[in-house]
């Protein structure tokens, strides 16, 4: 009987861990998401800065008018 619940006590103790440790890894895996959420967050509000450059290529607009124009 007494080695019956030295069993029962050996696998709560082991299920103890067990359940400590996954409570622990949820908590972090809790925290990095909340941190990939906030940067995903802040690149969101970032505003692009997109610059137009004029690009002319007179040949090739004088190409296109006269095909245009057929």
């Amino acid at each position: 009987m007494v080695d019956m619940e030295e069993a029962k006590a050996k696998e709560n103790e082991r299920l103890k861990s067990a359940l400590q440790e996954m409570q622990h890894q949820y908590k972090e895996t809790k925290s990095l998401l909340e941190k990939e959420r906030e940067a995903t967050k802040r690149l969101e509000e970032k505003v692009p800065v997109i610059q137009e450059v004029p690009v002319v290529d007179h040949d090739l607009l004088e190409k296109l008018r006269g095909e245009n124009e057929k």
